[in-house]
């Protein structure tokens, strides 16, 4: 969403500030990388991208985002350079407030993973993640496609404690999980989703995972052999790589991120040494940023 939610935090600042304390020295110690801020910088090329709040790769070399609420259900592709390639309806979805899309492959068809999870009151019952399957495109399109996709799975979801705020959505090849990282004013707690199943709607609770101290997470995505993780705040972005079942929180990174309007998107390049950052500005931006893989990057 728009505005990060800082209601219910009054009367609270003498636990935050020590909160805040931990996580700034967190980010100094233990395993911290620096990060060249920036790299090339692009435009997404269609008027009717206004606010993009949700950007993955595709093994097509494909850019898909969608976005933030008040749209239809659609997607948008695009080329690395920016390059319109075509505008997608999702038939069969409705879009309350897209957050966040992640990309995945299941023995050999490409998925697209959409989530309708924002809920910066935390008041919705539950929030939905829709599946679709990736068209193929050709790159070479002189003029952009428009196409109608049925939605292939829906997963209905609802959190153990009550509603959370939640704008980032992430996919774990490993554990073939969905992973959820919550907005708070702190901290992030992840939800992770049971993700196999691939056809037909499904109600679900999220099972809650750790908690890492990153405030207003506002993106999230998992490199494509699952061993590090990223997540986006409105200045930086934190990185994490897996120990077992887990991502190790005490030897993070920092990714310093370019001076965004309200940048609510982040995703690994395929090659997993780069990150893709939009805004929620129109034209779009599409920001290209190195970042140092402290994790091996598995073929």
């Amino acid at each position: 969403m728009h505005k990060p939610n800082y209601e219910g935090v009054h009367g609270a600042l003498i636990p935050q500030l020590k909160t805040l304390l931990v996580l700034a020295v967190s980010l100094q110690v233990g395993g911290v990388v620096a990060v060249e801020p920036l790299g090339q910088v692009r435009f997404l090329n269609c008027d009717e991208l206004t606010e993009s709040s949700g950007v993955c790769f595709s093994q097509q070399r494909i850019l898909w985002t969608h976005n933030d609420s008040g749209d239809q259900p659609r997607l948008f592709a695009f080329d690395p350079r920016g390059k319109l390639l075509a505008i997608v309806e999702v038939s069969g979805a409705k879009a309350v407030d897209w957050e966040d899309i992640c990309y995945f492959q299941r023995d050999g068809t490409s998925y697209l993973a959409v989530g309708d999870v924002g809920d910066n009151q935390s008041t919705r019952d539950q929030v939905q993640i829709y599946l679709v399957k990736e068209p193929e495109l050709d790159a070479q399109v002189t003029e952009p496609r428009r196409l109608q996709l049925p939605v292939e799975a829906v997963y209905s979801i609802n959190y153990p404690s009550g509603p959370v705020n939640c704008e980032a959505l992430a996919y774990d090849p490993v554990s073939q999980e969905f992973l959820l990282a919550t907005k708070e004013l702190l901290r992030s707690r992840f939800f992770r989703i049971d993700a196999r199943r691939i056809q037909g709607n499904y109600k679900v609770t999220a099972d809650l995972g750790q908690s890492v101290l990153f405030p207003l997470v506002t993106a999230a995505d998992i490199r494509h052999d699952g061993q590090q993780l990223i997540l986006c705040g409105y200045s930086s972005a934190w990185g994490l790589n897996r120990d077992g079942n887990r991502w190790d929180n005490s030897n993070g990174f920092v990714v310093e991120l370019p001076r965004r309007r309200l940048g609510e998107s982040i995703c690994y390049h395929s090659s997993g040494n780069r990150l893709y950052l939009t805004s929620e500005f129109s034209p779009t931006p599409l920001f290209d940023v190195p970042v140092i893989a402290s994790a091996a990057i598995s073929p």
